[in-house]
Formats: structure tokens, C-alpha cells, sequence
């Protein structure tokens, strides 16, 4: 049975109560809010799914002709919505590879389940083939990507993409729950492995809300995709951290990918953490230009 909305508001609490974040959000450094200024960023309201959502198109001074078009996907457990550190990192990345990135702030799982934020994410990615050409870029040049939640997306985006006959130039998955089926609660009485587990438990009852039709999509559970689904996949990076519990499954997935024939990079870093990338944290520059090298063919 579904999650009601006394339910819903239970799993938010839960979540509230075993979050780490600080309080009042992250204070970023003065080098990094300077990013925003490295594009310029138009906000442009979309609908999909019955639900309005926000794109923030982000067009650096100088664009390569033709260039790179990537749709990046946010992360936060899907229940938490664009910040400030992703619309820093997509400024950035436009300007590094003198491209246009969209960002996709879609409704998160705390309002509506995975089938509104998923319609949402591929409607900028079609907005994406169908605006290219206005934007100085190139259809041939269009790529997709996200972090944790988002890289979830992605999995399923690049999936539907590909059997829609869109060509995706390549697909980013960084440090991202791809086997979405819940987990036993692990051994033992160690509090960050049992916190870590009831927080799971709770973004996938939001994300699902306890229907099965969704573990059984590939879209939205990427790990029981099949070799058919997998061997249509555009180009893959799958960037994982060694301090993230996602490592062996992204691997493992990017693994399956590459045995269907299709171009593959995996790339650890041992030391780095979960959401190391757009949170600016240790190595993060070092992930971000491999994405670059990528998304502009200099890594093939």
C-alpha cells in the first residue's frame, strides 16, 4: 500500500532527526560563490507530469561552435531540492568546456514520487535536442549526468533516451544508488552503519512509496536492467568515491556496461567521500575535469 501523507511526514522526520548537515546549510568560500559569475543564468519555468519545475540554463561568454551540451542532475536523496553549490558547479562547468549546461531543479520526493521527477529530467534532456542548435551547440553533442540521487536519474535518462531514439553523446553517474532494492539491517550495533540504513529505508519509501512497480522498472531500479537495455547505453563515465557504500555497485554496473561492447571509464578516488564533486570537497577538481575531458571526447 502507497505512503499516505501522515506517512510521508513521519519519513521527513525521521530524516530530519539523523541528518548531518549543519545547520543554517554549508558556507561556501568567496572563490567558489564566484563561479555563479562565470556564466550567464537564465531561469526558465517548465511543466512535465502535471507539475511545474525550474531549468537554470547556464551560457558562459565564450562558446565553442558546436560544442557540448550537458543536462546535469542534482543530488540531496532526491528529497532535497537545487542548492546554491549546484548552481556554482554548473557556472563552472560551462565556462570549462565552453558549453551550456542545464541544471534541473525537479519536485522532489518529499511532494511526488520518482515518475514526476524522472518526466521532469527528461523533459529538459528532449528541451535539450530541441534548443541546441539556438544555443551554438551541436545535437551530436549532448550529454547527461548526475551526482547520488541524480546519477540514479541519469542511469534511467540515458535507458529511456536511448530506446527513444535520442543520441546521447555520453552519460555521467557519480557515486549513485543504482541497486534499488532495500537492504537488511546490517550486523552489529555500529550507530553510523544503523543510521546510514534507516535513512535508505526512508528515501526509498519516499522515492517508491512502497509501490513494487517501481523496483521492477529498470528506469528506476538500473540494476536489474538487461543486457539488451544496457548494450544501447551511450558513452559512460562512472566517477565513485572509496569513503561511499555505492562504490561496488557503480562499479559493478559500469563493469556490466562495458561487456555489452560499449566505452567505459571508471574512475576511484580512494580517498574522496560521498558528494565530493559538487560539494567542492577534497579531489573534486580533479573528478570535475575528468568529466570535462569527457564530455568534450579528449578522454576516447
Amino acid at each position: 500500500m502507497a505512503l499516505n501523507r501522515e506517512q510521508i511526514e513521519q519519513v521527513l522526520k525521521v530524516l530530519a532527526e539523523t541528518s548531518m548537515r549543519p545547520a543554517g546549510g554549508t558556507e561556501y568560500p568567496e572563490e567558489i560563490r564566484a563561479f555563479e559569475t562565470m556564466a550567464q543564468v537564465e531561469k526558465i519555468t517548465m511543466e512535465a507530469e502535471g507539475f511545474p519545475f525550474t531549468v537554470y540554463q547556464c551560457v558562459p561568454e565564450e562558446i565553442e561552435k558546436d560544442g557540448p551540451l550537458f543536462v546535469n542532475i542534482h543530488g540531496g536523496g532526491w528529497y532535497i531540492g537545487h542548492e546554491e553549490n549546484d548552481l556554482y558547479f554548473s557556472c563552472w562547468l560551462a565556462k570549462k568546456m565552453k558549453g551550456v549546461v542545464l541544471s534541473v531543479d525537479y519536485t522532489t520526493s518529499d511532494k511526488e514520487p520518482w515518475d514526476v521527477m524522472f518526466g521532469q529530467c527528461y523533459e529538459a534532456v528532449k528541451f535539450a535536442f530541441r534548443q541546441a542548435e539556438t544555443l551554438g551547440c551541436s545535437r551530436e553533442n549532448i550529454s547527461v549526468g548526475g551526482y547520488s540521487a541524480g546519477g540514479h536519474l541519469t542511469a534511467g535518462l540515458a535507458m529511456k533516451a536511448a530506446e527513444d531514439g535520442y543520441g546521447l553523446k555520453s552519460q555521467i553517474i557519480c557515486y549513485a544508488p543504482l541497486d534499488m532494492i532495500e537492504k537488511e539491517q546490517p550486523a552489529g550495533n555500529d550507530p553510523a552503519e544503523l543510521r546510514m540504513h534507516l535513512r535508505s529505508h526512508c528515501f526509498f519509501d519516499l522515492l517508491f512509496r512502497k509501490e513494487q512497480k517501481y523496483q521492477i522498472n529498470p528506469m528506476a531500479n538500473p540494476s536489474i536492467a538487461s543486457d539488451e537495455i544496457l548494450k544501447k547505453l551511450p558513452r559512460t563515465l562512472i566517477i565513485t568515491a572509496g569513503k561511499c557504500g555505492f562504490r561496488f555497485e557503480n562499479e559493478t554496473y559500469g563493469l556490466r556496461i562495458a561487456a555489452q561492447g560499449v566505452k567505459v571509464t571508471i574512475k576511484r578516488f580512494p580517498e574522496a567521500r560521498h558528494g565530493f564533486i559538487p560539494h567542492f570537497a577534497d579531489y573534486w577538481e580533479e573528478g570535475a575535469e575528468l568529466m570535462v575531458r569527457v564530455l568534450l571526447g579528449e578522454s576516447d
